[in-house]
């Protein structure tokens, strides 16, 4: 798999690594990868690097006891990272060394960091919050999902935080331009509306 920054710099691992998920700080740009199997550099587990792919550096991942499906790296601090799993969100404030469960959030299988870096945006079926500083899981209103379908990607607009968009396993797209107040489905089964 080939990422880049750039569509003209090339940061390494082509043809070498399929990462089953990665996650790039927004204005960090702290780089992180899991590595399923040994390449030229890493071996397995995760890395994360914070000069272009010059270096990388092995996370410890000590208190994780879940597969993660999903992380994220805060927005400007390269240390904080979120891991979504089966058993919950998990959370750690060095570079994924230490992780710790946070509140109870059940299963999780999408996990944003809101643009403010506050917050960050979780969900299975139910949409919530989780406030770092106060470390309080608030749940939102969420679009409707059929009983067998579950969130598998989440985003926030940077330029304009109260709009959400959800997208879930069956491939539907969800819209809320107000926090999460008011959903629209733009698209079913991967077809626009």
């Amino acid at each position: 798999m080939v990422f880049a920054l750039h569509p003209l710099v090339k940061l390494g691992f082509e043809g070498e690594s399929d990462f089953h998920f990665m996650a790039i700080g927004y204005e960090n740009h702290a780089i992180y990868v899991a590595n399923p199997a040994p390449n030229s550099t890493l071996q397995a587990g995760v890395y994360y690097t914070l000069n272009d792919g010059q270096s990388w550096q092995a996370s410890a991942l000590q208190g994780l006891t879940a597969q993660p499906v999903q992380m994220v790296v805060h927005p400007t601090d390269p240390a904080v990272v979120a891991m979504a799993t089966e058993a919950g969100l998990f959370l750690s404030n060095d570079y994924a060394n230490s992780l710790v469960r946070v509140a109870e959030s059940g299963a999780v299988t999408a996990v944003t960091f809101h643009p403010n870096g506050q917050t960050l945006l979780l969900g299975y079926q139910q949409l919530s919050t989780y406030d770092l500083a106060v470390q309080r899981l608030t749940a939102l209103p969420s679009p409707a999902l059929d009983k067998d379908d579950a969130i598998s990607y989440l985003a926030v607009n940077p330029v304009d935080p109260a709009a959400i968009a959800v997208a879930t396993f069956s491939r539907d797209i969800h819209l809320s331009p107000d926090g999460g107040k008011s959903w629209t489905k733009i698209a079913e089964d991967g077809q626009a509306q």
